[in-house]
Protein backbone atom coordinates (compact mmCIF):
# COMPACT_ATOMS: atom_id res chain seq x y z
CA UNK A 1 0.00 0.00 0.00
CA UNK A 2 1.33 3.38 -1.15
CA UNK A 3 1.28 5.58 2.27
CA UNK A 4 -0.25 9.09 1.57
CA UNK A 5 0.37 11.71 4.21
CA UNK A 6 -2.61 12.28 6.40
CA UNK A 7 -3.77 8.66 5.73
CA UNK A 8 -4.51 6.15 8.32
CA UNK A 9 -4.24 2.63 6.82
CA UNK A 10 -5.98 -0.17 8.09
CA UNK A 11 -3.15 -3.50 8.32
CA UNK A 12 -6.03 -6.59 8.57
CA UNK A 13 -2.82 -9.16 8.95
CA UNK A 14 -1.52 -7.75 11.89
CA UNK A 15 -5.02 -5.43 13.24
CA UNK A 16 -3.36 -2.18 13.10
CA UNK A 17 -3.30 0.90 11.92
CA UNK A 18 -0.43 2.88 10.53
CA UNK A 19 -0.82 6.64 10.18
CA UNK A 20 1.76 8.97 8.10
CA UNK A 21 1.36 12.81 8.34
CA UNK A 22 3.72 15.86 8.68
CA UNK A 23 4.33 17.17 12.38
CA UNK A 24 6.15 20.40 13.34
CA UNK A 25 8.39 18.85 15.31
CA UNK A 26 10.31 15.73 16.18
CA UNK A 27 8.72 13.44 19.82
CA UNK A 28 10.91 11.12 20.97
CA UNK A 29 11.30 7.74 18.61
CA UNK A 30 9.10 4.69 20.31
CA UNK A 31 8.53 1.20 19.57
CA UNK A 32 5.18 2.79 18.08
CA UNK A 33 6.29 6.24 17.00
CA UNK A 34 9.32 6.89 14.78
CA UNK A 35 9.88 10.16 13.22
CA UNK A 36 11.70 10.82 9.40
CA UNK A 37 13.13 14.07 7.78
CA UNK A 38 10.61 14.24 5.19
CA UNK A 39 12.22 16.28 2.39
CA UNK A 40 15.05 13.98 2.10
CA UNK A 41 12.97 10.63 1.69
CA UNK A 42 12.72 9.16 -1.77
CA UNK A 43 8.44 9.14 -2.62
CA UNK A 44 6.75 7.14 -2.66
CA UNK A 45 6.90 5.20 0.43
CA UNK A 46 4.98 1.65 0.93
CA UNK A 47 4.09 -0.11 3.62
CA UNK A 48 4.17 -3.83 2.66
CA UNK A 49 5.89 -7.42 3.93
CA UNK A 50 8.96 -8.76 3.37
CA UNK A 51 10.81 -9.21 0.29
CA UNK A 52 14.05 -11.14 -1.27
CA UNK A 53 16.84 -8.53 -0.88
CA UNK A 54 15.00 -6.03 1.91
CA UNK A 55 17.63 -4.78 4.00
CA UNK A 56 17.81 -2.02 6.80
CA UNK A 57 20.49 0.11 8.17
CA UNK A 58 19.70 -0.34 11.82
CA UNK A 59 19.18 2.76 14.47
CA UNK A 60 22.48 2.87 16.32
CA UNK A 61 24.02 0.02 13.86
CA UNK A 62 26.91 0.69 11.45
CA UNK A 63 26.46 -0.57 8.31
CA UNK A 64 23.32 -2.98 7.00
CA UNK A 65 21.34 -5.77 7.79
CA UNK A 66 19.73 -8.22 5.72
CA UNK A 67 15.92 -8.85 6.70
CA UNK A 68 15.71 -12.39 7.82
CA UNK A 69 18.38 -11.92 9.87
CA UNK A 70 16.88 -8.75 11.55
CA UNK A 71 14.13 -11.23 12.31
CA UNK A 72 16.04 -13.48 13.53
CA UNK A 73 18.14 -11.79 16.04
CA UNK A 74 14.86 -9.91 17.04
CA UNK A 75 13.08 -13.11 17.51
CA UNK A 76 9.90 -12.33 15.48
CA UNK A 77 8.28 -15.71 14.97
CA UNK A 78 8.71 -17.54 11.49
CA UNK A 79 4.75 -17.36 11.38
CA UNK A 80 4.96 -13.25 11.75
CA UNK A 81 7.98 -12.70 9.67
CA UNK A 82 5.61 -13.01 5.81
CA UNK A 83 2.96 -10.74 7.72
CA UNK A 84 5.12 -8.41 9.09
CA UNK A 85 4.43 -4.56 8.10
CA UNK A 86 7.40 -2.75 6.92
CA UNK A 87 7.66 0.81 5.72
CA UNK A 88 9.96 1.34 2.51
CA UNK A 89 11.39 2.80 0.03
CA UNK A 90 12.48 0.54 -2.93
CA UNK A 91 14.31 -2.42 -1.24
CA UNK A 92 15.57 -0.62 1.62
CA UNK A 93 13.02 -1.05 4.70
CA UNK A 94 12.97 2.27 6.77
CA UNK A 95 10.95 1.00 9.64
CA UNK A 96 10.05 -2.88 10.80
CA UNK A 97 6.30 -1.27 12.68
CA UNK A 98 6.56 -1.68 16.20
CA UNK A 99 10.11 -2.61 16.45
CA UNK A 100 13.29 -0.54 14.76
CA UNK A 101 13.83 2.28 12.47
CA UNK A 102 17.03 2.52 10.37
CA UNK A 103 19.13 5.06 11.03
CA UNK A 104 18.48 6.66 7.14
CA UNK A 105 16.83 10.01 6.74
CA UNK A 106 16.94 10.82 10.22
CA UNK A 107 15.60 14.66 11.56
CA UNK A 108 18.44 16.61 12.35
CA UNK A 109 18.33 20.13 13.36
CA UNK A 110 18.28 21.16 9.96
CA UNK A 111 15.12 19.45 8.93
CA UNK A 112 12.42 21.73 7.69
CA UNK A 113 9.45 19.08 7.45
CA UNK A 114 9.10 16.01 9.61
CA UNK A 115 7.60 12.76 8.43
CA UNK A 116 5.63 11.00 11.53
CA UNK A 117 4.97 7.33 11.62
CA UNK A 118 2.65 5.76 13.76
CA UNK A 119 1.52 1.66 14.68
CA UNK A 120 -1.72 1.10 16.30
CA UNK A 121 -2.03 -2.33 17.12
CA UNK A 122 -6.36 -2.52 17.68
CA UNK A 123 -6.70 -3.83 21.48
CA UNK A 124 -8.26 -6.64 21.83
CA UNK A 125 -12.01 -6.47 23.22
CA UNK A 126 -13.18 -9.17 26.01
CA UNK A 127 -16.38 -10.42 26.26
Amino acid sequence: VQLQIGQRIWLPDVQAYLTAQIVDAAGKDTENCVYFDYDKLPIPLVCRTRQPGDIIQPSGMQGTKKMQDYFTDAKIARSRRDVWPLVCVHNTVLWVCGKRKSAKYAVEEDTKHILKLTYEVKEHENG
